[in-house]
């Protein structure tokens, strides 16, 4: 007898706690979709890549020395095509450390 009202508790709360993530929004969104916002993000996809890894589920990523030279060459070039105008004069950097300083030191 106590073994079966123990079970339809259970049972009522996994039913409650099942409806409260589908049904009942938190701000916006139910927590179901709260879930799958946060699963869908690049950071948690490459979290789950890097456990499968460490659990021999899925092979590693190949060595640097592997990859591609092109992947290493592409932020010289875009620092090398920086023009003249983009590059700060002294007296600017001198003017930019200032305003910096003043915003930080102001409450």
């Amino acid at each position: 007898m106590f073994r079966l009202l123990r079970w339809l508790l259970s049972l009522a709360l996994l039913a409650g706690a099942v409806y409260f993530a589908f049904a009942v929004p938190l701000g916006e969104k139910t927590l179901w979709q709260h879930a799958r916002a946060i699963a869908g993000t690049r950071e948690s996809q490459e979290l789950a890549r890097e456990m499968k890894r460490k659990a021999g589920l899925e092979p590693a990523p190949p060595a640097p020395a592997e990859r591609a030279p092109a992947a290493k060459a592409e932020p010289k070039r875009g620092a090398e095509q920086a023009s003249a105008s983009d590059r700060l004069s002294d007296d600017e950097r001198r003017l930019l450390r200032k305003l910096i300083r003043d915003k930080l030191a102001s409450p």
